[in-house]
């Protein structure tokens, strides 16, 4: 009956061991599947982390890029409105110096004119009065020489 009681014994220490074993191995193999996970998450927390992170630094990089771009076309414009309203001078001071030399040349005009009409009242003056001289001196031929008498 010892021997029987041993054997019991035996298969309950056996038992016991194996049923410990497989709760010490039940228990390692969760421990081991928690840290897994623990590992999976953090790594997936990581990962997640730096894509957002990438994300993040897209967009700023897409938000620099956009300011930039919003800058140089910003300054594209003042240049362009600056080219313009320098084109628009340029253009005006055109306009003012085609109108003042038109009025110089309608000036220059009136003043030929004006010349060419008072050389030419000059002339008839002088051809009417060398007209009337000559009148004259044949109605009075003494005019003509006045030795001659």
């Amino acid at each position: 009956m010892r021997d029987r009681v041993e054997l019991l014994n035996r298969d309950r220490v056996e038992l016991l061991n194996r049923d410990r074993v497989e709760l010490l191995n039940r228990d390692r193999v969760e421990l081991l599947n928690r840290d897994r996970v623990e590992l999976l998450n953090r790594d997936r927390v990581e990962l997640l982390n730096r894509d957002r992170v990438e994300l993040l630094d897209r967009d700023r990089v897409e938000l620099l890029n956009r300011d930039r771009v919003e800058l140089l076309n910003r300054d594209r414009v003042e240049l362009l409105n600056r080219t313009g309203v320098e084109l628009l001078n340029r253009d005006r001071v055109e306009l003012l110096n085609r109108d003042r030399v038109e009025l110089l040349n309608r000036d220059r005009v009136e003043l030929l004119n004006r010349d060419r009409v008072e050389l030419l009242n000059r002339d008839r003056v002088e051809l009417l009065n060398r007209d009337r001289v000559e009148l004259l001196n044949r109605d009075n031929p003494e005019f003509l020489n006045p030795w001659s008498f």
